[in-house]
Order: C-alpha cells, then structure tokens, then sequence
C-alpha cells in the first residue's frame, strides 16, 4: 500500500493514509534543464520541483509530496517527503574518467544525474564510449547514484551507434524473447522438399 501510494510511514514508525498526510503522489516527470514535474494520480496541476528536489529521483519516478509554496509565477511548488517508486533500474549513455572517477553521462536529456561506476563495476569498457548500466544505487539529495557496466556498446562515432543508443534509451524492444528462441530451434535452415510440396512460385517479377 506504500508503494501504491495509499499509506506513508511518519517518522515515528506510524502509518497514515496519504490524504490525512496531506500529500500528493505522482510520476516525476524531468527537464533537461535539471528541474522537473511531479504529475499527479488524481489530475490535478502539476507540482514544480527544484533542481535540488530532482537530485533525489530519477525521471519516471513515483513520490509522494508536499506543496511547499506558491511562487510568484503562481506555481505550486513541492517538497518530496517519500519515493514510493524507483523506475529507473537501468540506462545508457557515454562513459567519461576523469581524476581517476568514472561515471555515465546518461543519453536521456529528461535525466540530469551523472552515475558514478566503481573500478570494479567498469567492466573493460573505456572512456568515450556507450555503455548499458545497472543502476545499483539510487540517488539521494547528497549522493549520486551508482552503476555497473553490463554492456558495452561500442565507441562514440561508430556507424549505427545512434540507432543503438536510441533503442536502449528508450526502452525499446531489441531482442527476442526465450520462448521464441526455443520455438525457432527445430526449424532447418534451407527449406525441405516435404515443405515444398503443394506450394508454387510465381513468375512474375515487379521491377
């Protein structure tokens, strides 16, 4: 019920319903300027988030807040109280070393955060080049999330490299699922004559 967004643990331990909180749950929605949106389940207007606030969350994100203030604009502005949802368990972008630190710079603009990945987490990848990374650590508002390099896409300016990226970055479907592995096992490379049977080609060519 706390990931649903119904219930939320006090500081002492206790749960109380969200709307006795006086919260509002929703999806994180990111700019590529750092700050973001917390868009709500029930329809309301959005919540402006802070660049700060955005430093704790992942675009996609499910959280629970509270208005902090109305600012002169006339926006509601929030306060994350709780992340009911981590959404972001793996992203890609280009891996960067710098002063001995190695971190992904993810592809999605609407992402702001820099992944820090551990010498031992980089998998022979190296700088300049895209990578898939597990997130295993989300962020917080001090600390940066952590990753570990699960695959390596190849170098920056290699042909087709766009298409790659764009596919893992937005979630894409790019590979065959078990099931049809196993179905496809049986099946013979070039056609047999019994396949052949009863079938028939045409002549004629479109050019």
């Amino acid at each position: 019920m706390c990931r649903d967004g119904q219930l939320i643990c006090n500081r002492r331990g206790a749960y109380l319903p969200i709307e006795e909180a006086d919260l509002v749950t929703g999806r994180v929605t990111g700019h590529k300027d750092g700050f973001g949106f917390l868009i709500p389940d029930d329809g309301g207007s959005d919540l402006f988030l802070t660049a700060r606030q955005m430093r704790q969350v992942f675009h996609g994100d499910r959280v629970a807040a509270r208005v902090d203030r109305v600012d002169d604009r006339g926006r509601r502005e929030g306060v994350i109280v709780e992340v009911l949802e981590y959404r972001t368990h793996q992203t890609v972008g280009r891996l960067f070393q710098e002063s001995g630190i190695s971190f992904v710079v993810p592809e999605n603009a609407r992402i702001n955060h820099e992944v820090l990945i551990p010498a031992e987490q980089i998998n022979d990848a190296r700088h300049g080049q895209y990578v898939v990374v597990d997130i295993i650590r989300q962020p917080t508002v001090r600390t940066q999330p952590t990753g570990k390099v699960v695959e390596v896409l190849g170098e920056h300016m290699a042909p087709g490299m766009e298409i790659d990226v764009a596919i893992r970055s937005y979630d894409i479907p790019h590979s065959w699922p078990p099931a049809v592995g196993e179905q496809i096992a049986g099946i013979a490379d070039e056609v047999t004559e019994k396949d052949k049977q009863n079938r028939w080609i045409s002549a004629t060519c479109a050019w």
